[in-house]
């Protein structure tokens, strides 16, 4: 991921047979097909064939508990070529009571393994490092909740995952209401986004941002650099 990477967001909407439609012009340009030859089509049609086995069981997991997801694939434009994107998934509720998926895709320049391996063992060994200090210091000393529910969402995110806010909140170690609050604001911010359209709440599942994730993976490239 680099700084002059594509910044376009396309958003598709499937129904509870993960069928297209409706799709957006960012999303037509992304995967390079017209918007006709898209709408109706099974959402999984144009993901390459090596990546359709992580896919396919995140997706029917959607299905069956309502958890979103991100995941990092190619997709197979409609030239042939390929392009790759980082989306997140989520059931979106429509007023008539139907859920539907809605998929927000964001293309990226083809992914380093070993950066993203390298981010992710850095993360995770900052939040135990953070972790013991707060347990050798005390919490008053050593803590900023906002920080450290971006930094966890930032691995949850590299681990394809999302959390809800009382998941977040016990993991951090702060009060439920404290942790809402600290939410709300990183969301303001344009750091995490929450799914549904209800009020964010201790029930509700956010996940890093595209802004708040470049925003890390620049962090972290400077780290041991």
């Amino acid at each position: 991921m680099t700084d002059g990477q594509d910044e376009r967001i396309g958003v598709i909407i499937t129904d509870d047979a993960n069928r297209v439609i409706e799709v957006d012009d960012d999303y037509v340009e992304i995967v390079g097909h017209s918007r006709r030859d898209l709408v109706g089509r099974y959402a999984l049609s144009f993901t390459h064939a090596d990546d359709l086995v992580r896919n396919r069981p995140l997706l029917d997991g959607l299905s069956r508990s309502g958890r979103g997801f991100a995941i990092t694939k190619r997709y197979v434009r409609g030239d042939g070529s390929l392009v790759w994107v980082h989306n997140h998934v989520s059931r979106l509720r429509r007023p008539s009571g139907d859920h539907h998926v809605a998929v927000t895709c964001r293309p990226i320049d083809r992914p380093v393994d070993a950066g993203l391996k390298r981010n992710h063992d850095l993360a995770r060994q900052i939040c135990a490092t953070l972790g013991t200090m707060k347990r050798e210091l005390t919490a008053d000393i050593i803590s900023s909740p906002a920080a450290e529910a971006l930094l966890w969402l930032y691995r949850a995110e590299l681990e394809g995952r999302s959390m809800r806010v009382d998941e977040i909140a016990h993991t951090v170690d702060v009060a439920p209401s404290v942790m809402v609050r600290w939410a709300r604001l990183l969301g303001e911010r344009g750091l995490v986004e929450a799914e549904g359209d209800d009020r964010l709440g201790l029930g509700t599942t956010v996940r890093i941002s595209g802004r708040g994730e470049r925003s890390l993976d620049r962090l972290f490239s400077t780290l041991g650099s």
